[in-house]
């Protein structure tokens, strides 16, 4: 409200030890009234935005929406407590898409995001590395076995959101915003075909959004995407299997930036910095401008599926290899492993000599003793 301090963002759920769970909408609040500021809005009349249907001409034409049609974006961050670089992250992603640029009212024109700062806030203050306080890693707990709603309490939260969200309004998108110590770069996973159909010669819609950020970002390694959840792995209870399975959402995506730095680009060579970070939110931001804009999306359409590139057998792994330890723990071991250091060569054994060998060399000799007893002492040489 004018004149007094903002509302305090609604709460999502407490957690076991009392934390709240908040939650951020985001949107541009003037409904079907163009901005003169917006540059990527058609000029029309209140009356013809408001007037207009439920369901847009043709997928990807976001630009004419009013408020209670914009298709909503979800953005999570902080869903293992140790990846404090996702907090960056959304930093940067936040600052970008609430400025006053003409960028960020488009962006408020054509999305309504729902934004959850941290899903795991008992983790974070109890300072563990992948789970909360009972034990359990957020990151894989999200369907299947793994999903226990009593003790994965904001999961169940951010699930029951999602599907509330859905009956009112298509969502679009699921940007799950990670950390990984296992390789270098930014890079994305999604679903991909589940269904193993409809794969042509070129990006599907779900690799737009990476193509995209690639073009955008120095630091997106869009050679290391993957777009394949293995059946019976552990990627199969992540947010971006799950949430895209259960809700029909056709575009979700865990975003995982390296904290071991970059070996590409114009900061190869070197460990990114909270600023790094912070840019790549800015610029994750205007990928999305970019998505939604139906110029670039066709132009991300129309790519051969030879710009994804190959990827190294050595990243054809799982969630729980690229984000956790190969041996499924959930502790620090994730760190790789420190170069090996050069064997020093051992030194040879002395060698030993057998006994007969020692008892023809020695020389034996008798030294009688000076008490008078008689007696005599034998020494060897």
């Amino acid at each position: 409200p004018r004149g007094g301090p903002p509302p305090p963002p609604p709460r999502l759920c407490r957690t076991l030890a009392g934390n709240e769970v908040t939650m951020l909408e985001i949107t541009q609040p003037r409904e079907g009234i163009r901005d003169p500021r917006d540059p990527y809005i058609p000029v029309s009349s209140p009356a013809k935005n408001a007037s207009r249907s439920r369901s847009p001409s043709r997928r990807g034409d976001m630009s004419t929406y009013p408020r209670e049609n914009r298709p909503a974006i979800i953005v999570l961050a902080r869903v293992n407590p140790d990846e404090t670089a996702s907090s960056f992250l959304l930093r940067g992603f936040l600052q970008s898409i609430t400025s006053d640029s003409q960028a960020a009212l488009a962006l408020r024109r054509r999305f309504l995001f729902r934004v959850i700062p941290m899903v795991n806030p008992d983790g974070v203050t109890a300072g563990n590395s992948r789970t909360n306080l009972h034990g359990e890693p957020l990151s894989k707990s999200w369907g299947g076995a793994a999903y226990r709603p009593r003790t994965c309490t904001p999961i169940g939260a951010v699930k029951g959101m999602v599907e509330a969200l859905s009956r009112e309004r298509r969502t679009e998108l699921v940007l799950n915003l990670r950390s990984t110590s296992r390789r270098c770069n930014l890079y994305a996973r999604g679903r991909g075909d589940q269904q193993g159909c409809g794969r042509t010669d070129t990006l599907s819609h779900e690799e737009a959004l990476p193509f995209l950020f690639a073009e955008v970002s120095d630091a997106f390694n869009l050679s290391g995407c993957s777009f394949d959840v293995k059946k019976g792995g552990k990627e199969e209870a992540s947010a971006h299997a799950v949430l895209g399975e259960e809700f029909g959402i056709p575009g979700c995506y865990s975003f995982a930036a390296s904290i071991l730095g970059a070996d590409r680009g114009a900061h190869a060579g070197r460990c990114y910095t909270s600023v790094d970070y912070e840019r790549m939110g800015v610029e994750l931001a205007e990928a999305l401008l970019r998505f939604s804009d139906p110029a670039h999306l066709q132009h991300a359409l129309s790519q051969p599926r030879s710009v994804l590139g190959t990827r190294d057998e050595e990243e054809e792994e799982d969630e729980d290899s690229d984000f956790a330890s190969d041996d499924g723990s959930e502790d620090d071991d994730a760190i790789p492993p420190s170069p090996k250091i050069p064997e020093v060569p051992a030194k040879p054994e002395p060698r030993v000599i057998p006994t007969e060998e020692v008892v023809e060399q020695r020389k034996w000799t008798a030294r009688p003793h000076n008490d008078g007893g008689g007696g005599v002492t034998v020494t060897s040489k």
